[in-house]
């Protein structure tokens, strides 16, 4: 019978084995780098989409800033709250009916700019006159509104959101002096319908504020927790009803999603939102609608009212085109890769040639990890090389040894970090204080070998004096602490009859011994 060499049929297997990992991998690989650079871009449209709904907010603030410098930043209008201040009653009543008459016509010019509302209260945020309610009056406010509390204590201008009775909206509270007398604070405030609008029109999308059911049912009265309905995506979270009534109306000039789509995805995303909302967290999501083939992005901003609380959420829809583009190229690069595994395979093999070479060149690497200096390897090498040469040529050299003194202490007392300090420390010292010619390297632990070529004896006893003063007079800061060492130095010159570098080592030992036993910090040299 025919035998066949196992090797033969193992040959193809482990390759057909190899090139199915390899094809799970590199799709492996595609797909994480595809769902990576769709997270990168929903986190760069969160941000974008944050930067956008700011900016618009900022800019109503600036014009809420200069109405009030305009209009009501003057002694004129303090005057009259300076006066309701010290009296009462009819009195009070004639100063807010001079108020309202004041600005009447004012306020209607201002609502058709989006100020909805104009409140003015009495210190302790007593309220005085509201332009948008004017029968409603005299009701204290403090603790209810912490924008109106934070003016009356801090005399400077709050602006933020924050919830009310009646709504909610975008802050802008002042203060008002009679003469450098506080006697009183004033709010231009804008509701989200005005937000929704500027959004809409240079950002166009969907835009929504949700609202957490808990601040609805605090803050709201029974009747006006009738304007919001319940919301879809989030059963913790409530809407205004005017405002997803606007949003259906919009919803055909947007062409963006029908009703009925919009309704499905926002069901869809509960379960995918939950936690996230719950953990207050700025996100943003894509989803595929069938209704045209569209990717659209859904953005959640989380809404902080001036107290620094989350209160609800700014929501957004709007077509993307981009991870539309990015899911198309998925698919391209997924077939590209499968068409060119072979060619891959001839990649990855040469890859491993070269991870091969550079780990036996990284074996050979001739530096010390932390100093930078030569390791004990590469000193090695080199004092063979001048051995050679001095026995060739009748040349000579000088090995200078020397560790230091106490190191254990240093480590003891900072710990390895401030030991390492204290090591790359000196062997910058050293290096700048040799020749270029001459070879530093870290000879293990707190050791240090430094070879002189075309050195005597005396001439290294002189630069290893050099050394030791150099490490003397240097101080080391670890940690606020300063640390002092000192070093110990043995000298030696190589000669001829020595005949290798084991008897040039015993000498340079017997001196660093010899240096140790006479008291450290010293320079010994042997013959």
């Amino acid at each position: 019978m025919l035998k066949v060499n196992s090797s033969v049929t193992k040959g193809p297997f482990f390759f057909a084995a190899f090139l199915l990992l390899f094809f799970l991998a590199s799709f492996y690989l595609i797909s994480l780098f595809h769902h990576q650079r769709e997270e990168n871009y929903l986190k760069q449209v969160t941000e974008q989409q944050r930067v956008q709904l700011q900016s618009i907010i900022y800019s109503l603030e600036k014009t809420a800033d200069i109405v009030f410098e305009i209009l009501f930043d003057n002694n004129d209008t303090a005057e009259i709250f300076f006066l309701a201040g010290k009296v009462s009653g009819e009195k009070r009543d004639g100063l807010r009916q001079v108020l309202h008459e004041r600005f009447a016509s004012r306020y209607g010019d201002l609502q058709e700019y989006g100020i909805e509302f104009l409140h003015f209260h009495l210190p302790e945020a007593v309220s005085f006159l509201r332009f948008q309610s004017p029968s409603t009056y005299g009701d204290s406010l403090h603790g209810l509104r912490h924008s109106i509390d934070l003016v009356n204590t801090n005399r400077l201008p709050v602006h933020g959101f924050e919830e009310g009775h009646v709504s909610h909206g975008f802050r802008n509270v002042y203060p008002l002096f009679y003469w450098h007398e506080f006697v009183g604070t004033m709010e231009i405030s804008y509701s989200f319908s005005v937000v929704r609008e500027l959004a809409v029109r240079l950002f166009p999308a969907i835009h929504t504020l949700i609202i957490h059911e808990d601040v609805i049912s605090r803050m709201a009265s029974e009747q006006e927790q009738k304007r919001y309905i319940s919301c879809r995506v989030s059963p913790l979270y409530r809407e205004d009803r005017r405002v997803a009534e606007r949003i259906q109306q919009e919803l055909p000039a947007l062409g963006i999603i029908s009703l009925p789509e919009l309704k499905t995805l926002n069901d869809e995303l509960r379960s995918s939102v939950a936690e996230r909302m719950a953990g207050g967290e700025a996100f943003s999501l894509a989803r595929f609608v069938t209704e045209g083939g569209k990717m659209l992005l859904i953005s959640f901003l989380p809404v902080r009212n001036v107290e620094g609380k989350d209160v609800g959420y700014f929501v957004s829809y709007r077509e993307d085109l981009t991870l539309k583009g990015y899911s198309r190229r998925y698919r391209q690069v997924q077939f590209v890769i499968f068409c060119l595994a072979l060619s891959a395979l001839t990649v990855v093999f040469f890859y491993a040639r070269q991870t091969q070479r550079r780990k036996k060149y990284q074996a050979l690497a001739t530096v010390d990890g932390l100093t930078g200096l030569a390791n004990r390897f590469h000193f090695d090498l080199i004092l063979e090389q001048a051995i050679r040469q001095v026995n060739r040529n009748n040349g000579m050299f000088s090995l200078i040894l020397f560790d230091i003194d106490d190191f254990k202490k240093v480590n003891d007392s900072y710990g390895h970090d401030g030991g390492d300090k204290v090591l790359i420390h000196i062997s910058s010292l050293i290096r700048a204080s040799v020749r270029e010619q001459d070879l530093v390297a870290r000879w293990g632990g707190e050791e240090f070998a430094v070879l002189l070529p075309d050195t005597g004896a005396e001439d290294a006893r002189i630069v290893s004096e050099k050394l030791r003063l150099a490490v003397q007079e240097n101080r080391i800061w670890f940690g606020g602490s300063e640390i002092q060492v000192t070093s110990s130095f043995g000298v030696a010159q190589f000669k001829k009859e020595m005949g290798g570098a084991e008897p040039l080592f015993r000498k340079v030992d017997q001196a660093l011994y010899r240096a140790k036993e006479s008291g450290k910090n010293c320079v010994i040299i042997v013959g």
